[in-house]
């Protein structure tokens, strides 16, 4: 950076200052810009005499900070003073002043894009010089620290329960009394200072309330309770859960007096000193157990060998669990045998198909085929050996065919007659254990109607021929439809035998649509197929 006028070295830099400065924190952190000022304003000669704080040029000097950085360490450290000030008003306005002005002039200085060496210089002497003449004022901070801590101790109920009424009481006195001083500005250093320390002596000399023990009652608690049942007699035992009870309550009860207390280790105690062992005698508890448990099991899908080892061994059970002599391992084996016995049944797979089958319920489909037939349909049921396909006529259900294959799920009826109703029902068999058993079923009504042809359509010599293919001959004839808009109309009819309608009644240029519809007729009465596809043709214009 230039500098003009002849040179000399200034000596200013920034050393340890004074303990007692506020500006000490600068200490070792701002290391020292030492740099050439130009004779022309020798500012070292402008010095104040308060300023000898200061390190001259033999200062700690680290050349590799540049002088900027040496302002804004210090612009950062005054920061700090000012928040000071705002809060508790440390330092005498007056002095105050000074240092706003060099902050506040300090601060544009670092805002401009180009600085001079000079103008560096004057800013960080005025900065520093300013701080070190600050003066205190009346200093608040240490009692606003206390009036902190009094509160948050009085804030905390459960830390209080543990002190006598008496010394909770002078805190708080102390507590008022101190935040009284703390908020009058008037107040002189020494009223400060002695506010703080009698708030202070109320604090540590809170005394705090005798309990009584209850670490002697809690050892015995849990000794008590780490004591099993085992061999010990029933009303011994029970005498000492009752002790633990009584004594868990008082051990909860944050108002028991040590004489309750250490009448409850005692009970404890002797509870503990009373407990009996009981001689054991031959428990037939498990066997009885085992024993209904294998007698609730029937013999459902299990294998006849299996069921009547089970049967057998609960004979056995039952004899040893009626003798009163038996002894305990006698008894323990025959449990064990039970036991194995129930592990070792067996399913029968026939009988568990069987099962299956019993509550399965076959419902059956039925559709019209070509001439009298009629197609049942049905869901395959797993397990199976086969089907029943019954009809149901005037005298009740007849078996019309058995279908010894479980895969084979569809019959077809071929002795319909058309126009007549007919009433089906399919069930699944299952052989199993010299017995045959049946599903249940669902029946399903069916009226043998015709089935539809498939009909085309084609312009003949400026008329429409309509044609199919032949149905059985069990067929009356062929009802023929045509539509031009929405609206279906029937132009006319052809015997069974005729496989084709010629439409003459058509105009050039108009679009026709047609359908065909099968019938036979029976007691009178036309019986109806369903419709045929429908198919469109237009008539050219030549």
């Amino acid at each position: 950076m230039k500098k003009s006028g002849k040179k000399f070295t200034a000596g200013i830099l920034i050393g340890v200052l004074a303990a007692s400065s506020p500006f000490s924190a600068l200490s070792g952190t701002i290391n020292v810009h030492a740099e050439s000022i130009t004779e022309d304003e020798p500012l070292t000669q402008e010095m104040p005499e308060s300023n000898k704080g200061f390190r001259s040029s033999n200062a700690n000097v680290d050349e590799n900070k540049s002088a900027a950085d040496s302002l804004k360490l210090a612009v950062a450290e005054a920061g700090k003073l000012e928040q000071q000030q705002k809060d508790y008003n440390c330092f005498t306005a007056e002095s105050w002043e000074r240092v706003q002005e060099a902050l506040d002039e300090a601060r544009a200085m670092l805002e401009k894009p180009e600085l001079t060496q000079e103008e560096i210089d004057k800013a960080f002497l005025k900065l520093i010089t300013a701080c070190d003449l600050l003066e205190d004022s009346v200093q608040k901070v240490g009692l606003k620290t206390a009036i902190d801590g009094a509160k948050a101790i009085l804030e905390d109920g459960a830390e209080l329960s543990g002190y006598t009424p008496e010394s909770i009481e002078a805190v708080k006195a102390a507590l008022a009394e101190a935040e009284k001083i703390f908020a009058d500005i008037s107040a002189d250093a020494q009223t400060v200072n002695q506010a703080s320390r009698n708030l202070m002596d109320a604090v540590t000399n809170m005394k705090e309330t005798k309990k009584p023990s209850k670490a002697d009652l809690n050892r015995k608690i849990s000794e008590a309770k780490a004591i099993k049942k085992g061999s010990y007699t029933d009303a011994s035992f029970h005498a000492l859960t009752v002790a633990i009870a009584e004594a868990e309550k008082v051990a909860a009860d944050p108002n028991a007096t040590q004489a309750a207390i250490d009448a409850q280790v005692n009970a404890l105690k002797n509870a503990i000193s009373n407990l009996k062992v009981e001689i054991p005698q031959p428990s037939k508890t498990a066997l009885y157990a085992k024993i209904a448990q294998a007698k609730a099991i029937k013999i459902g899908n299990y294998t006849n060998a299996s069921y009547s080892a089970l049967t057998a061994a609960i004979a056995a059970a039952e004899k040893v669990a009626a003798d009163p002599k038996v002894a305990q391992a006698a008894i323990d084996a025959q449990t064990a045998a039970l036991a194995k016995a129930i592990q070792g049944l067996k399913i029968d797979a026939d009988k568990e198909a069987a099962v299956q089958v019993k509550a399965a319920t076959v419902t059956a489909k039925a559709a019209n085929q070509a001439s009298r037939y009629i197609k049942l349909s049905w869901k395959k049921v797993s397990g199976a050996d086969g089907y029943v396909v019954m009809n149901k006529t005037g005298k009740g259900w007849k078996t019309i065919k058995t279908i010894k294959k479980n895969s084979s799920t569809s019959y077809v009826y071929k002795k319909a007659e058309l126009g007549k109703k007919y009433t089906f029902a399919v069930k699944a068999y299952k052989k199993a254990d010299g017995k045959t058993v049946y599903s249940k079923y669902k029946i399903v009504t069916i009226k043998a109607v015709p089935q539809s042809p498939t009909i085309k359509a084609r312009e003949l010599k400026g008329n429409i021929r309509v044609t199919w293919k032949k149905e059985s001959s069990a067929v009356t004839g062929y009802r023929i439809y045509r539509k031009t808009g929405k609206k279906w109309s029937r132009i006319g009819d052809v015997n069974g035998k005729t496989t084709r309608f010629t439409d003459k009644k058509v105009k050039k240029g108009k679009t026709y649509t047609y359908k065909v519809r099968v019938y036979k007729k029976a007691n009178g009465k036309n019986v109806y197929g369903k419709y045929s596809n429908e198919i469109k043709v237009k008539i050219k214009v030549k």
